[in-house]
């Protein structure tokens, strides 16, 4: 009889589960009579609870759980919703005897278990009665797999993990592990690039360190040369064409200087002759500015003089040391315009400057005037004479 009613039950389930649901299921349950208990009540595992019309439609709703073998269904039913209410449990009174109490409001159906007390799969899955040919299957919890989930998944072997693209992914038991790759940081799943050079790690204190992604590039300062990790100065001086030729290299830290050789001037990179050595005399006595000059005189600095122009003179002998720093009257030096320094002369310090000299008739210091360049040279001045404007126009000397 209880055959009999199985199949009945299993057909009758087919149809109004696909009536029902759309699809047929490849469950087999059964309920047999000697599992059904008036005013009993299975407690403490309880997965669902529906509202149900009869005790046939909350069966139903057991068979359509996968993992729900028994059910308590409600006599009287809610009046709130008109509804008989339906207690879905995943286990039964055979693996749970204690978990079996008295209520006269209930009935108790329960199922044919395969998933009882030593339910045979592995690694905490769930069990599941009443499918495949063994009569349950196995529900594999993340990490495991095969029949019984004896196996466990290789998440990093099948690439199924979330790592980092800069993280290692390592296989466990049931799941994986992922750790940021040395230069990152982070749980695994983030990984963030570290800053090396703000921690100050390898670089030489000579070297410049750049971040990069995952690790960092050390380079040595101009003037050094090494890996980075480690930087020696630079011998620049060995290098014999970076001072000018007429310069002296001193290697120093890091870099190097240059500085023109004695009766040169420049930075050491360009060097050319000091004038202060390299100089004509002026030393004719009708140059000197107390020279009266007979009849107005006929001399003139133009290109009939002996003067070679935009180059360095200096006054010696009887025609003074330097030229005159206040006006010199007319009729001077052996010409009408007597020539003179406006503005007085450079310090040493100030080096070589442009200076205005001006040339007087009659009553006028500056009648006629041109600029020329006057350097001081510690111990007398030189000039660097131009061809004047007109005639009759000439430079003077005094002590």
């Amino acid at each position: 009889m209880e055959f009999i009613s199985f199949f009945m039950f299993i057909a009758w389930n087919a149809l109004l589960t696909s009536f029902t649901f759309g699809k047929e299921r490849d469950r087999t349950m059964l309920f047999p009579d000697y599992f059904f208990f008036a005013e009993k009540r299975l407690e403490n595992h309880e997965i669902e609870t529906q509202y149900v019309k009869d005790l046939d439609q909350c069966e139903l709703f057991c068979y359509m759980n996968d993992n729900c073998v028994s059910a308590n269904f409600k006599k009287e039913p809610d009046t709130s919703v008109m509804a008989h209410v339906c207690e879905l449990n995943n286990a039964t009174h055979l693996d749970h005897d204690t978990d079996l109490i008295t209520d006269a409001d209930f009935y108790y159906r329960g199922s044919k278990n395969a998933c009882g007390k030593n339910p045979p799969c592995q690694n905490n899955a769930t069990c599941q009665s009443g499918f495949t040919i063994k009569g349950y299957r196995c529900s594999c919890p993340p990490g495991f797999e095969g029949e019984h989930c004896e196996k466990d998944i290789d998440e990093c072997q099948k690439n199924t993990h979330d790592c980092h693209l800069n993280a290692t992914c390592q296989n466990t038991n049931g799941s994986f592990v992922c750790t940021c790759l040395f230069g990152f940081n982070g749980d695994g799943r983030n990984c963030t690039d570290i800053d090396e050079c703000a921690r100050n790690l390898s670089c030489h204190v000579n070297a410049n360190c750049a971040n990069t992604i995952g690790s960092h590039v050390c380079t040595c300062h101009t003037g050094y040369t090494g890996d980075g990790k480690s930087c020696w100065d630079i011998d620049e001086c060995s290098n014999t064409n970076i001072c000018n030729k007429n310069a002296f290299c001193s290697n120093t830290q890091g870099s190097y200087s240059c500085a023109c050789n004695p009766k040169y001037i420049g930075d050491g990179l360009t060097c050319k002759a000091d004038p202060c050595y390299d100089y004509r005399n002026l030393s004719d006595a009708d140059r000197k500015s107390t020279y009266n000059t007979p009849g107005g005189g006929e001399k003139c600095d133009d290109d009939s003089s002996s003067i070679i122009f935009e180059k360095w003179y200096r006054f010696v002998g009887d025609a003074g040391t330097k030229m005159p720093t206040q006006c010199v009257p007319d009729n001077r030096c052996g010409a009408v315009f007597s020539g003179w320094l406006k503005g007085g002369h450079p310090t040493l310090a100030d080096g070589e400057v442009l200076s205005q000299v001006c040339f007087t008739r009659g009553e006028v210091c500056c009648k006629k005037s041109i600029n020329i360049n006057v350097k001081d040279c510690g111990s007398y001045f030189i000039y660097k004479l131009l061809e004047v404007p007109s005639c009759n126009l000439r430079y003077c000397g005094t002590d």
